[in-house]
């Protein structure tokens, strides 16, 4: 009964003060205050002439149910893991999270910095074009110019015995016998022209530089002869009008002295023949 006025007296101080944690503290001391009084105190006798329901009370009274209250301890303290569970989770998904915009940065900068490689690149292709496009144009200038001087002369007739300059001359790389795009759009023309001329013969005569062993150098100027005759052949010419000659490094186009790579001699001259000339010899 004392018991009873006492706990009454803590909830209400208790709720005079207004604290909803201050009362769960309280009740949790007052609960546990009771079952130490409780079990200080002797157990009551038991009635013999008690009715059926006397092992209930007697239950409550023998600490049975103190089960409750141990449930209620170990709760919080599982309340408490999860919530230490749950902020560890959410520091993870934070710290990838961060990660992810970190990879995703780099990245990105990545990215930035092969752009500007490639437009370089672009641009150094396009800067190459062009410059090959103006060489291509000097060339073809070239080529009109020294096609209308041969025209002019052709058509002036050359001196008795005389079979006239060179109509053109189709240059070469150092050590090659393969035409050029430059070569070959300098043959071409040369073709066009003599298409036009009362041919008795195409007269081809190959030359290379002074560098290099003499005898390769034969052999190379050759080869670029034989390459242009067959371009020729291949673009109208007839066959039978065809003459290859080759000089290596002897009698070259420009004179210098032996040891110099000069470019312009690494050629070949496409020297047409007129009928006329080849009928006053």
């Amino acid at each position: 009964m004392e018991r009873g006025i006492t706990t009454a007296l803590v909830i209400t101080a208790v709720l005079l003060a207004g604290g909803a944690a201050l009362w769960h503290r309280v009740s949790s001391e007052t609960a546990t205050d009771g079952r130490e009084v409780e079990a200080a105190m002797p157990a009551p006798a038991v009635d013999t002439s008690a009715p059926s329901d006397a092992p209930a009370e007697r239950g409550v009274a023998g600490g049975e149910t103190p089960a409750a209250p141990t449930s209620a301890v170990v709760a919080p303290d599982d309340d408490r893991t999860a919530l230490e569970l749950e902020l560890e989770l959410e520091r993870l998904r934070t710290s990838i999270a961060a990660r992810d915009a970190k990879l995703e940065r780099l990245e990105n900068e990545i990215a930035a910095r092969a752009i500007p490689k490639t437009l370089e690149e672009d641009l150094e292709r396009l800067k190459g074009d062009l410059r090959r496009r103006d060489e291509a144009i000097a060339e073809m200038h070239l080529v009109v110019a020294s096609l209308e001087a041969s025209i002019a002369a052709a058509e002036a007739g050359p001196a008795p015995g005389a079979s006239g300059g060179p109509l053109a001359e189709v240059h070469f790389e150092r050590a090659s016998a393969a035409l050029t795009p430059g070569g070959e759009t300098r043959a071409l023309a040369a073709i066009e022209a003599m298409k036009e001329m009362p041919l008795a013969a195409v007269r081809i005569v190959g030359h290379t530089d002074t560098t290099g062993d003499p005898e390769a150098n034969d052999r190379l100027s050759r080869a670029r002869a034989e390459a242009v005759a067959d371009f020729l052949v291949a673009n109208g010419i007839a066959p039978s009008l065809v003459e290859v000659a080759w000089l290596g490094e002897k009698a070259p186009p420009v004179a210098t002295r032996d040891g110099v790579s000069e470019p312009l001699n690494r050629c070949v001259g496409i020297i047409p023949v007129l009928a006329e000339t080849t009928a006053a010899n």
